[in-house]
This record gives C-alpha cells, sequence and structure tokens, in this order.
C-alpha cells in the first residue's frame, strides 16, 4: 500500500475523544500544569473531590494543546474539565460512560507507590490495581502509557498487575527473591506483586484520625437524625 492511500485511509478515519482534566482529590487543590501535568498541590479544607469555588489554576496546557490539534483533525473531540465543573469521580466516570468514547488514553505512572523516592505519596498496589480495574471496567480499548516510577522493582511490579487487568488475567508471584538470596535490599519485595495494606503511624496516623472524627461527627449529626438513628 502507497504511502499516499495510508494517508488518506488515516484522513477519512474519525474518532470520538474525550480529554479529561480530573478533579482535585479531597483536601487539594491541584495544580495541573506543572510536573509534566502530574501537578503540586495547596491544602484544602475540602473533604471531597473537586475543587475549591474561587481557587483558579488553568488546566494542564499540553492536554489542552492536543485538544486542539485533535479538532482541527476532524476529531470529536469533548474537552471534561472536572476541577471547572466541580465533579467528583462517580459524576467523571457517567460522563465517560455516555460520551462512549472509541478508545481510551490511560497514563498509568507508577510515582504514587508509597515506596517511589520522589513522589512522597501513600498508595500500594491494591489501590493501584484498584483504579487500573476501574479505567477497564469502562473503556473500550485502551491505551495504556507509563509516565514515571522512580523504584525499578515496584514499577515494573505495579505495570505487570496493570497488564494482567487489563488483559483478565490472575497474576502469579514468582519469588524470584528466594532463589540464591538478597543481594540488594529493594530485592526483599521482588517477588511480590500484591502487597499488605500500609499501616501509617505517629503524627500522620493522629491527622488521619482527625479526618476520621470529623466524617463521622458529620454523619452523626445530618445523617443519623434523617433515619432516626441513635448513636
Amino acid at each position: 500500500m502507497s504511502k499516499a492511500v495510508q494517508r488518506l485511509i488515516l484522513d477519512e478515519i474519525t474518532m470520538k475523544i474525550l480529554m479529561l482534566q480530573p478533579p482535585s482529590p479531597p483536601h487539594m487543590n491541584v495544580k495541573r500544569d506543572y510536573a509534566g501535568g502530574m501537578g503540586v498541590a495547596d491544602p484544602s479544607e475540602r473533604a471531597s473531590f473537586g475543587h475549591d469555588a474561587g481557587y483558579i489554576t488553568l488546566p494542564y496546557m499540553s492536554l489542552l494543546y492536543a485538544t486542539g490539534v485533535m479538532d482541527r483533525a476532524g476529531h470529536e473531540v469533548r474537552f471534561l474539565d472536572a476541577q471547572v465543573d466541580n465533579l467528583d469521580i462517580p459524576h467523571v466516570l457517567e460522563h465517560v460512560r455516555t460520551f462512549k468514547p472509541d478508545i481510551v488514553v490511560a497514563c498509568i505512572g507508577c510515582d504514587t507507590h508509597k515506596d517511589d523516592p520522589l513522589a512522597h505519596l501513600n498508595l500500594t498496589s491494591n489501590g493501584y490495581r484498584r483504579a487500573i480495574s476501574i479505567i477497564n471496567d469502562f473503556s473500550p480499548r485502551i491505551l495504556a502509557v507509563g509516565s514515571g516510577g522512580y523504584d525499578v522493582f515496584k514499577t515494573a511490579a505495579l505495570w505487570t498487575l496493570a497488564w494482567a487487568t487489563f488483559c483478565g488475567l490472575e497474576p502469579r508471584d514468582l519469588h524470584t527473591g528466594l532463589v540464591g538470596g538478597m543481594m540488594y535490599g529493594p530485592e526483599s519485595d521482588a517477588g511480590q506483586l500484591d502487597e499488605p495494606p500500609f499501616v501509617t503511624g505517629g503524627h500522620e496516623k493522629e491527622q488521619c484520625m482527625v479526618q476520621a472524627r470529623r466524617v463521622v461527627d458529620f454523619i452523626r449529626k445530618t445523617v443519623f437524625p434523617l433515619h432516626n438513628i441513635k448513636p
């Protein structure tokens, strides 16, 4: 097939594309146009996904640029800004299901893992796998790209879990570190894909308990009376 014919075929292909600016997570207002789109965050009192009213931030510039390029190419493109529209995760998923894009491009970097030396977040493989499962459930087709992850062993393990989830497989731990002993410190977890729950302590645990008590008090004051529940 000649290049001219190939180009003609590509020009005739149009897709439904949904470009998504995710909502800020609870207690954060995220500025997406930093760190390659991963963003940086300012603290917030908001206890839900969304974005604080009056907190102005522009979407990730590369995302807007890509949206414009695909729109000029003739594709049916929708830009969903979950921060501006103050959408939580269930509403974002509902928008995706309603729009029915032809393909979902998922950025599945592993910076969020608790052992990553740069990001300093507390996600375990259990949470990562759950996020991948949610993406997989509403995606007709998936193009998954990696974009970070600076613990070599954990990144390999998480991408293995992602691939298995996309393919409907159940991975098996090989426990390669048991053969010949350990040579390097990080290798102690090299053969383990699933992890135990992450247990925190000290000041970080107390901060978590403060937020947990606040949520429980809110439910007692607002939800219990509606159902005549006595604590």
